[in-house]
């Protein structure tokens, strides 16, 4: 496992669950990613607290490609960018989530709050 991984597998929160299936609801074969869903696991990364989570998956995965990009602005007035990406077979990777100044998420992500850009 890399190195930027803290803790143990776990199960989505309810709060990331849903902002997931919401995002997939925007992106190319979004239907079949949100089955992943239901019995997904995910490692929190080392990244400040932002809120960046890595799907579990088979063994030697690398980051493929970005399935939606988003931003809003967190509770602070800080600029957050959010992006779900693949790996190279097409299974969910990671939510990738970082604030622009790096502090610590003040407010989970809703997702009628954000703006998609992709």
């Amino acid at each position: 496992m890399p190195d930027q991984i803290q803790g143990g597998l776990r199960t989505l929160r309810l709060a990331e669950d849903s902002f997931i299936r919401a995002l997939l609801r925007r992106a190319r074969d979004g239907e079949h990613l949100r089955l992943q869903l239901e019995h997904a696991r995910v490692l929190d990364m080392n990244d400040g607290k932002m809120g960046t989570v890595q799907f579990a998956g088979h063994d030697n995965r690398f980051l493929g490609s970005c399935l939606v990009e988003a931003q809003y602005v967190d509770l602070d007035g800080v600029p957050v960018n959010i992006v779900l990406n693949a790996d190279t077979t097409g299974q969910l990777y990671e939510l990738d989530i970082w604030k622009a100044d790096f502090s610590p998420l003040q407010a989970y992500p809703v997702f009628e709050r954000v703006t998609v850009k992709s």
